[in-house]
């Protein structure tokens, strides 16, 4: 049984790991509802030729993985409009996110390093630059997650919002 401020705050935090592991599990069960990252084209979020199953735009249904920094240096949104179910960046690779020149990110869940030795790193900047989060963000689960909002970008997030996992007891 968890007691005082301290209790509560772990509490809180496994609710809102079980919470995105729900929607981790229900957002990417269904193969054609998530499309990955390749990048194979430039780092242009909404050039359809750098995902594979088409650009997430407008579908908060979808997952969206950006997983890889080849052959461009990370993913960027310099144009509103962006939406997806779960967003992950950095799920069990290096994963870049760059959102700038005004450009919006809505998501339902939001993860930045996911996965042990996985690497995620988001950049919002720049007036008008979002990301919005619905359902949650976690940053640095079981792998490294940085988050950068500077220059007059804004993050929102009207559900959880977990800053790194609380460390694994050894066996």
């Amino acid at each position: 049984m968890c007691s005082g401020r301290g209790g509560e705050m772990r509490t809180h935090l496994l609710m809102a790991t079980a919470v995105a592991a729900a929607l981790l599990a229900a957002t990417s069960s269904t193969r054609a509802q998530t499309t990955n990252w390749t990048g194979t084209i430039s780092s242009d979020w909404f050039n359809p030729g750098n995902w594979t199953n088409g650009v997430p735009v407008g579908a908060p249904g979808a997952s969206a993985n950006i997983d890889t920094e080849t052959p461009f240096q990370g993913t960027r949104v310099a144009f509103p409009g962006t939406a997806s179910g779960l967003l992950t960046i950095g799920v069990s690779g290096k994963g870049f996110l760059t959102i700038a020149n005004g450009g919006t990110v809505s998501s339902v869940v939001g993860s930045v390093g996911s996965l042990p030795d996985s690497l995620g790193d988001v950049l919002v900047t720049g007036a008008g630059s979002t990301w919005t989060s619905n359902g949650g963000l976690i940053v640095g689960s079981f792998g490294t997650g940085e988050l950068s909002i500077v220059s007059g970008g804004t993050l929102s997030s009207s559900g959880f919002l977990a800053i790194g996992n609380p460390a694994r007891p050894r066996s």
